[in-house]
Protein backbone atom coordinates (compact mmCIF):
# COMPACT_ATOMS: atom_id res chain seq x y z
CA UNK A 1 0.00 0.00 0.00
CA UNK A 2 1.57 3.28 -1.08
CA UNK A 3 1.47 6.32 1.10
CA UNK A 4 1.19 9.85 -0.15
CA UNK A 5 4.00 12.10 1.02
CA UNK A 6 3.21 14.32 3.97
CA UNK A 7 2.75 17.97 3.00
CA UNK A 8 5.64 20.12 4.14
CA UNK A 9 5.11 22.51 6.99
CA UNK A 10 3.07 25.52 5.84
CA UNK A 11 1.73 23.77 2.72
CA UNK A 12 -1.90 22.71 2.50
CA UNK A 13 -2.84 19.34 1.10
CA UNK A 14 -5.03 19.43 -2.00
CA UNK A 15 -8.54 18.15 -1.37
CA UNK A 16 -9.40 14.92 -3.13
CA UNK A 17 -11.85 15.49 -5.99
CA UNK A 18 -14.72 13.03 -6.23
CA UNK A 19 -16.65 12.61 -9.45
CA UNK A 20 -20.20 11.35 -9.60
CA UNK A 21 -21.45 9.02 -12.33
CA UNK A 22 -23.72 10.76 -14.80
CA UNK A 23 -25.46 7.59 -16.00
CA UNK A 24 -25.97 9.36 -19.30
CA UNK A 25 -26.20 6.58 -21.86
CA UNK A 26 -27.42 8.61 -24.82
CA UNK A 27 -25.91 11.78 -26.25
CA UNK A 28 -27.74 15.06 -25.80
CA UNK A 29 -27.04 15.81 -29.46
CA UNK A 30 -26.29 12.97 -31.84
CA UNK A 31 -23.27 13.31 -34.13
CA UNK A 32 -24.24 14.46 -37.63
CA UNK A 33 -21.96 12.86 -40.20
CA UNK A 34 -23.12 15.28 -42.93
CA UNK A 35 -21.42 18.22 -41.15
CA UNK A 36 -18.20 16.20 -40.84
CA UNK A 37 -18.37 15.25 -44.53
CA UNK A 38 -18.55 18.93 -45.47
CA UNK A 39 -15.50 19.67 -43.33
CA UNK A 40 -13.60 16.78 -44.91
CA UNK A 41 -14.51 17.87 -48.44
CA UNK A 42 -13.62 21.53 -47.87
CA UNK A 43 -10.35 20.76 -46.08
CA UNK A 44 -9.09 18.27 -48.64
CA UNK A 45 -9.92 20.62 -51.50
CA UNK A 46 -8.33 23.63 -49.80
CA UNK A 47 -5.04 21.91 -48.94
CA UNK A 48 -4.61 19.65 -51.97
CA UNK A 49 -5.97 21.80 -54.80
CA UNK A 50 -2.58 22.71 -56.30
CA UNK A 51 -0.46 19.95 -54.75
CA UNK A 52 1.56 17.43 -56.75
CA UNK A 53 2.21 13.97 -55.36
CA UNK A 54 5.51 13.65 -53.51
CA UNK A 55 6.15 10.36 -51.73
CA UNK A 56 8.35 12.02 -49.10
CA UNK A 57 5.99 14.89 -48.29
CA UNK A 58 2.75 12.89 -48.41
CA UNK A 59 3.20 11.27 -45.00
CA UNK A 60 3.55 14.63 -43.27
CA UNK A 61 0.71 16.11 -45.34
CA UNK A 62 -1.58 13.23 -44.28
CA UNK A 63 -0.74 13.87 -40.61
CA UNK A 64 -1.38 17.59 -41.01
CA UNK A 65 -4.68 17.04 -42.79
CA UNK A 66 -5.82 14.56 -40.14
CA UNK A 67 -5.11 17.08 -37.38
CA UNK A 68 -6.84 19.95 -39.22
CA UNK A 69 -9.92 17.86 -39.98
CA UNK A 70 -10.10 16.50 -36.42
CA UNK A 71 -9.78 19.99 -34.91
CA UNK A 72 -12.46 21.39 -37.22
CA UNK A 73 -14.85 18.55 -36.39
CA UNK A 74 -14.18 19.05 -32.66
CA UNK A 75 -15.25 22.68 -33.07
CA UNK A 76 -18.77 21.38 -33.77
CA UNK A 77 -18.87 20.73 -29.99
CA UNK A 78 -20.40 17.29 -29.76
CA UNK A 79 -20.22 16.40 -26.07
CA UNK A 80 -18.76 13.07 -24.99
CA UNK A 81 -17.69 12.01 -28.47
CA UNK A 82 -14.13 10.90 -29.13
CA UNK A 83 -13.14 12.10 -32.59
CA UNK A 84 -10.52 10.23 -34.61
CA UNK A 85 -9.38 10.97 -38.15
CA UNK A 86 -7.40 8.93 -40.67
CA UNK A 87 -6.11 10.39 -43.95
CA UNK A 88 -4.50 8.42 -46.77
CA UNK A 89 -2.73 10.07 -49.71
CA UNK A 90 -1.49 8.22 -52.77
CA UNK A 91 -0.25 8.76 -56.29
CA UNK A 92 -2.89 8.78 -59.00
CA UNK A 93 -1.44 6.54 -61.70
CA UNK A 94 -4.19 4.46 -63.32
CA UNK A 95 -4.42 1.96 -60.47
CA UNK A 96 -7.27 0.80 -58.29
CA UNK A 97 -7.29 0.93 -54.52
CA UNK A 98 -9.64 -0.10 -51.75
CA UNK A 99 -9.40 1.34 -48.26
CA UNK A 100 -11.22 -0.57 -45.55
CA UNK A 101 -11.59 -0.08 -41.80
CA UNK A 102 -13.18 -2.22 -39.13
CA UNK A 103 -14.40 -1.17 -35.72
CA UNK A 104 -16.29 -2.61 -32.82
CA UNK A 105 -18.83 -0.05 -31.72
CA UNK A 106 -22.38 0.78 -30.76
CA UNK A 107 -24.37 1.24 -33.96
CA UNK A 108 -26.94 3.45 -32.19
CA UNK A 109 -24.46 6.06 -30.96
CA UNK A 110 -21.19 5.77 -32.89
CA UNK A 111 -20.76 6.83 -36.49
CA UNK A 112 -18.28 7.81 -39.16
CA UNK A 113 -17.96 10.17 -42.10
CA UNK A 114 -15.61 10.02 -45.03
CA UNK A 115 -14.71 11.93 -48.13
CA UNK A 116 -12.23 11.84 -50.95
CA UNK A 117 -10.44 14.21 -53.28
CA UNK A 118 -8.31 13.79 -56.36
CA UNK A 119 -6.44 16.03 -58.75
CA UNK A 120 -4.15 15.22 -61.68
CA UNK A 121 -1.38 13.62 -59.61
CA UNK A 122 -2.81 12.42 -56.28
CA UNK A 123 -5.82 11.13 -54.40
CA UNK A 124 -6.74 11.50 -50.75
CA UNK A 125 -9.28 9.70 -48.60
CA UNK A 126 -10.21 10.94 -45.13
CA UNK A 127 -12.38 9.17 -42.57
CA UNK A 128 -13.63 10.62 -39.29
CA UNK A 129 -14.82 8.28 -36.55
CA UNK A 130 -17.07 9.62 -33.79
CA UNK A 131 -17.29 7.23 -30.83
CA UNK A 132 -19.63 8.10 -27.96
CA UNK A 133 -18.12 7.82 -24.49
CA UNK A 134 -20.65 6.73 -21.89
Amino acid sequence: MSQQPEPEQGMKAKPKVLYENTYQLDPKRKFQSSAAQEIIKDTLEKYLKDEKYDANASAQMAKTLALVIKDNVKELNYERYKIMCIVSIGQLDEQGIQLVSRCVWDTNRDTSASGSYKNKSLFAVATVFAVYLE
